[in-house]
């Protein structure tokens, strides 16, 4: 839930298409407000607040969007340093005949909740990339994702040591007939937890199934 953390109580707000005079620009705001005043080991969103633009151009044949959006929001609990959400995200995608490519970066801290406990979350990073090529009735798809963070479950301090995740996957979907696709797929993942290999998330593995829609 990197970049989406809010109360139930709010309001949202989005532009209709051209915002502000500016062709293929949308925007919107958001906001939630709460009090919940957390103690202990648990934590939930205080007052929160986002906002996003998505634009969109041509550049010669090629279609080109940029999106973009800031969270913040406070932690109801007041022991812990973090807020519960401080985070900026960037997506880019390229779309030129029958090739797509984009690329993601998110950045910032956050208090992460489970059903159990929360801990803090600094200096997370998480990088996406990924390609897509279709050629008549095939699809070549390749993807790849490299992100890392350091977390502690004791509020008020700094986790010392990185968690990491990376993956890369790509497959390839055809047409075998009309409603009938087959995919071939294969992923390879490495998981860190406290700057150690977490081999039970770690490993590859390959797909081989279809499709069949009515």
């Amino acid at each position: 839930n990197f970049a989406d953390t809010s109360d139930n109580v709010g309001f949202e707000w989005h532009s209709a298409a051209d915002a502000f005079g500016i062709d293929g620009l949308k925007a919107g705001v958001s906001a939630a407000f709460g009090d919940d005043g957390d103690t202990g080991s648990t934590s939930t969103a205080e007052t929160s607040f986002s906002v996003g633009v998505n634009y969109v151009t041509d550049a010669g044949d090629t279609t080109v969007t940029v999106g973009g959006g800031y969270l913040q929001a406070d932690d109801s609990n007041g022991t812990t340093t973090n807020d519960k959400a401080d985070e900026t995200a960037i997506a880019l995608s390229a779309v030129t005949g029958d090739l797509t490519v984009g690329v993601g970066f998110a950045s910032g801290s956050m208090v992460a909740s489970d059903s159990a406990s929360a801990s803090e979350v600094d200096s997370a990073e998480v990088v996406t990339a990924g390609a897509k090529y279709v050629s008549g009735d095939i699809t070549f798809a390749v993807g790849v994702v490299d992100g890392e963070a350091k977390d502690t479950t004791t509020f008020g301090d700094q986790g010392g040591n990185v968690d990491a995740y990376e993956s890369m996957s790509a497959s390839v979907d055809y047409v075998v007939a009309s409603g009938v696709t087959a995919t071939l797929g294969y992923t390879s993942e490495e998981s860190a937890e406290e700057a150690n290999s977490d081999t039970a998330h770690s490993g590859t593995s390959w797909y081989i199934g279809a499709n069949v829609s009515f």
